[in-house]
């Protein structure tokens, strides 16, 4: 906390005087100190990997073949089915 108030981990004091006041004035309301020792050690993670670019580039690619599909994509494909009973343009690919 010490570290936020001083502004090291922003671009100078001015930058966290915003957040410093939710955190001690306005009793955390996004609940971000509870967080903070998870996040912390994560960032850490990130920055240790981040150092080797094939790791990175590796996680990068898990990542991405990891996500599935998108909840939008899903919906959409939903409406189209339920909603507007449309068929589907056979692809050219």
């Amino acid at each position: 906390m010490e570290e936020l108030v001083k502004g090291d981990w922003t671009e100078g004091k001015a930058n966290a005087d915003f957040i410093v006041g939710q955190l001690l004035h306005e009793g955390d309301p996004y609940f971000v100190l509870k967080d903070l020792q998870s996040y912390a050690k994560a960032h850490e993670k990130i920055l240790d990997a981040y150092e080797n670019p094939i790791k990175w580039a590796e996680m990068g690619v898990e990542n991405i073949a990891a996500s599935g599909i998108f909840s939008s994509d899903r919906t959409i494909q939903q409406y189209s089915d339920d909603v507007w009973h449309l068929t589907k343009v056979p692809s050219i690919y």
